[in-house]
């Protein structure tokens, strides 16, 4: 399951010259099914949404969420998400589950978003239609969620098994089936290998800062674990 969200002042959906969902300041979310997403997809995706800390706070952070700031979603059906362009220039669609199916998981979301913010902060457009989407986006603050790359990243890091995910991933790039798909999930894992190294986790307090030794030992992991992902996948050439 993927995601566009964007941060906005306003934005609604017309349909046939009919306001079909409208709201104020919150999230404009363009979402698309994937054909293998299941249940977890559609749970890492709405957890990330509802938390994402993309709200300024008094200091002029990003430290808030939706949630927080009492905002709305307006959540819009977005197949096109899926669209490959590996081959030729017209965008194939082969990834994306087919209509009837992610018309079921698309609903399944949109209530699942309801339950946890109250029905008056969800709206949303019409499944299959042609409709109009229009937004005052508010920063520009656009952000890309992919359940599958952050499912597997999410797994990497909490078991510390970077290096053998990423060898599985490596003898799978050559799959006439499997390549694509290896390929985009290695590139994910040597990125968030980088990341880990180059950053540690904020400790969410305003005033507290993690002291110098527990700094250096969050580098010092990350850059075994770079080792190790690097050594992992030279060792299969």
């Amino acid at each position: 399951m993927r995601a566009v969200v964007q941060r906005v002042a306003r934005a609604k959906v017309t349909v046939d010259d009919v306001v079909t969902g409208e709201i104020e300041k919150g999230l404009l979310v363009y979402l698309g099914v994937g054909k293998n997403d299941a249940i977890a997809d559609r749970t890492t995706i709405l957890d990330k949404i509802i938390n994402l800390r993309i709200f300024e706070n008094d200091a002029g952070k990003f430290d808030k969420s939706v949630e927080d700031v009492g905002g709305s979603i307006l959540i819009v059906s977005q197949f096109t998400l899926f669209g490959d362009l590996t081959r030729g220039r017209r965008p194939s669609f082969d990834d994306a589950m087919p209509p009837a199916q992610a018309e079921a998981e698309y609903e399944a979301f949109v209530a699942a978003a309801r339950s946890k913010l109250g029905g008056a902060r969800v709206a949303t457009g019409r499944f299959r239609a042609h409709m109009i989407v229009s937004s005052d986006v508010d920063g520009p603050v656009t952000i890309w969620i992919d359940s599958a790359k952050t499912a597997l990243i999410e797994y990497a890091v909490r078991t510390e098994n970077l290096p053998e995910i990423a060898g599985r991933y490596r003898e799978l790039k050559d799959d006439p089936i499997k390549g694509e798909r290896a390929k985009k999930q290695l590139n994910a894992i040597v990125l968030a290998a980088t990341q880990m190294l180059l950053s540690t986790k904020a400790i969410r307090s305003e005033d507290a800062r993690p002291p110098w030794w527990m700094t250096a030992s969050a580098a010092g992991v990350c850059l075994f674990l770079l080792m190790l992902l690097m050594y992992a996948i030279l060792r299969r050439h």
